[in-house]
Parts: C-alpha cells; sequence; structure tokens
C-alpha cells in the first residue's frame, strides 16, 4: 500500500492525493490485521481454523489448477516489482520509445514535469499488480476453491489480462516482446481456472 507514494523518492514527483488517501487507508489496513492477530494469536485457535493448509494431489485437476495459479501469483510479483523498478529508475523501456517516437529528453523539454508524472502512473501500477500477485498466491495455495471463488477470480482475471491485453492493439502498441508476459499471464491463468474449476465445490 505505501509502496507507490514512496517510490516518489526515486522519481521526485509526489502525488498529495495518493499521499492522503494512502495515510487513510494505511491505519485501518493495520487495524484489521492487529485485530486479526490478536484473535488468533493462541496456536490453539490457528489450529481451529475451518481452512488449514491444504494438501493436495498436485497432478490431478486441482492440483495443477493451484500450482498454474501460484506460478501466475509469482509472475504477477515480480512483474510488479519490475514495472516499479522501471517507474523509479529508466521510466521507459525501449519498446515505449520506439512506440512513442520520441526519447525521456524530448519529453523533458515539452514539460519537465511529463517524465515524473508517467513514471508516478508506472510506479504506482507495478506496486498494484505486485498486490494483486500477492493476493492470489494466498488464494491458491489456502483457500478453498468454492464455486463462488472460482466466479470471483474468472471475474477479476478477465478484467484484469482483458485490460492489460487488449489496450494495447486499441492504441497500436503491438510490440509482441512487451505483450508476452501478458499474454502468457492471461493464457496460465485462464488454464488454471479450467484445471481448479473442474473440482471446485458449490
Amino acid at each position: 500500500m505505501s509502496c507507490p507514494p514512496l517510490a516518489y523518492l526515486g522519481y521526485g514527483y509526489f502525488d498529495s492525493w495518493h499521499g492522503a488517501a494512502t495515510l487513510f487507508l494505511l491505519p485501518c489496513f493495520l487495524t484489521g490485521m492487529g485485530i486479526w492477530w490478536f484473535r488468533h494469536r493462541d496456536l490453539k485457535a490457528v489450529a481451529r481454523e475451518p481452512n488449514p493448509p491444504l494438501v493436495l494431489p498436485w497432478l490431478r485437476h486441482l492440483g495443477m489448477g493451484r500450482m498454474i495459479l501460484l506460478f501466475v501469483a509469482c509472475g504477477m510479483m515480480a512483474g510488479g516489482l519490475t514495472i516499479t523498478a522501471v517507474g523509479m529508475t529508466c521510466v521507459f523501456v525501449p519498446e515505449d520509445v520506439a512506440y512513442l517516437g520520441v526519447g525521456r529528453a524530448e519529453l523533458t523539454a515539452i514539460n519537465p514535469r511529463l517524465v515524473p508524472l508517467i513514471a508516478h502512473d508506472r510506479a504506482g501500477f507495478g506496486g498494484a499488480v505486485c498486490c494483486c500477485g500477492i493476493l492470489l498466491a494466498g488464494v491458491a495455495w489456502r483457500a478453498e476453491m468454492s464455486r463462488a471463488l472460482w466466479q470471483a477470480l474468472a471475474a477479476v482475471g478477465a478484467a484484469g489480462f482483458g485490460t492489460a491485453v487488449f489496450v494495447h492493439p486499441a492504441i497500436g502498441y503491438t510490440d509482441w516482446w512487451h505483450l508476452t508476459p501478458a499474454v502468457g499471464g492471461a493464457v496460465l491463468y485462464a488454464a488454471g481456472l479450467f484445471f481448479a474449476g473442474k473440482q471446485a465445490t458449490s
């Protein structure tokens, strides 16, 4: 939650509204975590929880689905951290420069605030992707694959990967190397849902 606002240390642009929203939400998040921690500080209480870590046959449908989703989650975490790092440092990858037709120096000449603004959005996007990967990893590793959970995963996957993939041809940014991670992640995510959905409980 605090990573994107603090990433301004790398690119020099601090979004006051973003920072204020983070300062408002961070206590709520910490309070919720604290309540959970105090309710479960007794190890015996943890053992009585209805959703203990699942032990699955990984070569069957549900196990394979979870394994693929875990792989996608790890890719999202790594990709999100990479995007944030790019936003904090060089801001643009070579494919971006080729698509724009201008480099960082030309954009700075137009307006010196333009590159930091783009860097801010890129770093924030990377942080969001990383957070989604962490959540997906927790769900794939521990949660019972109910029909409602499968439907929720399908909906967020369609929204997230659909936007990530189809926005590029819509604006003419069709570099195959740049699109490969998003397309590959979407295919693997769909495969993971396919296998996991075969044994989803009602």
